[in-house]
């Protein structure tokens, strides 16, 4: 009889959803999910001392960079710090590249990750990231 109690005073908390199960997953923006894209080729290039693939890597992680700075979607002083550290480093990559320094692409590759983390830590602290608009037609992006 005390199981049957338990398990009938119990089964209603089984029936309710948790905090995470209430939470919709938010889709990832489009240029965000380019840039983890690119960064894996760019990765890939210094893995193989491809120094084609390295530039292009970071070619376009600059021109997506320069995209989101474009639309402005997070206008805060942090983030512009956090872009242009990231856009100077990706431009350290393509002239390493230029030059087959690999040490140097690494290094610079490295700093680009760091800024990206960081300027991720400054988004969430300031909840900037809900205010991303979803792409579409006329957002600049020319897809």
């Amino acid at each position: 009889m005390r199981r049957f109690l338990c398990s009938v005073l119990l089964l209603p908390l089984l029936a309710v959803p948790s905090a995470s199960q209430d939470k919709k997953k938010r889709e990832p923006d489009p240029l965000m999910a380019a840039k983890l894209k690119e960064s894996q080729t760019l990765l890939e290039g210094l893995t193989l001392n491809d120094f084609a693939k390295v530039r292009k890597g970071a070619e376009e992680l600059l021109r997506i960079s320069k995209q989101a700075q474009f639309r402005k979607a997070l206008n805060t002083p942090g983030y512009e710090l956090y872009a242009n550290n990231f856009q100077r480093a990706a431009e350290t990559v393509i002239e390493k590249a230029g030059a087959k320094n690999i040490d140097g692409a690494t290094l610079a590759c490295v700093d680009m990750t760091i800024t990206c983390v960081r300027c991720h830590q400054h988004t969430r602290e300031e909840g900037l990231g809900k205010l991303a608009p979803t792409l579409g037609a006329g957002d600049g992006t020319g897809r």
